[in-house]
């Protein structure tokens, strides 16, 4: 024999939890939640909170608007809470919208970052560091040649000059690894072979070399890891490791 439904009474109206969760317009898992963590007079009460939403000039709920569309309300209050627009979650349902890969334009050509990368022959991660780490910009670096492709050129003209790669690096008094290590790193031909040694083209001189370090705070006392290095004689993942022990710097703040 089943147990009997234990009953909720308020006033002189007493129910079971399906009788005030219809009452109420809830769910019964929401009901039951209800009496397990509410005061006993709110829970029994205070009725369901329904969003209303307007598509179309038609209003209504969001478990109503899930319903009708054959997907969950978790689904459309969760696409709502990133942007979307209930027209836009209606369109799409519970399935993934294809991904709007954005477009820039050279010239007259219009194209993806993934697109100029393999038309200019590198791959899109190339393409990136180009231009994040190099300071180039998205022309400078889809017309900057990739490195192996440099190699494979018997001659490079610069200004009218024609002259083999090992010619321009003689001309600067450099090895050829070295200028061929310049355009490796985002140089571009020009600025390889025309730089004098131990000096950065105008686009880049202006500019740190590699990243710039994050700080780390470390018992109040901030420094770059590289100073923290130095300081404790340790290394990264050690520096680390005793920042969240909460072991003290090992100088003044």
């Amino acid at each position: 024999m089943a147990p009997k439904a234990k009953l909720h009474t308020l006033g002189d109206v007493t129910m079971d939890l399906r009788g005030w969760a219809a009452k109420l317009g809830l769910s019964t898992k929401e009901m039951a939640y209800r009496l397990k963590h509410w005061p006993k007079e709110r829970a029994l009460t205070q009725p369901a909170h329904r969003r209303l939403l307007t598509h179309g000039g038609v209003t209504k709920s969001a478990a109503d608007w899930a319903r009708d569309a054959g997907i969950s309300s978790q689904v459309i209050c969760q696409r709502m809470a990133r942007g979307w627009t209930l027209a836009k979650v209606l369109k799409w349902g519970d399935t993934t919208p294809p991904r709007q890969h954005k477009t820039y334009t050279i010239g007259d050509r219009t194209m993806t970052m993934q697109e100029w990368a393999e038309a200019s022959g590198m791959s899109r991660a190339t393409l990136f560091w180009r231009m994040r780490d190099q300071g180039m910009t998205l022309e400078q670096a889809v017309s900057t040649a990739p490195f192996a492709m440099v190699q494979r050129f018997s001659d490079i003209e610069v200004d009218g000059e024609q002259r083999t790669l090992e010619e321009w690096a003689k001309k600067l008094g450099m090895t050829k690894q070295a200028v061929s290590s310049r355009m490796k790193d985002g140089w571009t031909f020009e600025e390889a072979v025309t730089t004098p040694k131990g000096q950065l083209p105008p686009r880049l001189s202006g500019r740190p070399k590699g990243r710039p370090q994050k700080p780390v705070t470390w018992g109040g006392i901030t420094r770059t890891m590289k100073e923290w290095k130095a300081i404790t004689g340790r290394g990264s993942f050690a520096i680390l490791s005793a920042i969240v022990r909460g072991e003290a710097p090992p100088v003044k703040p």
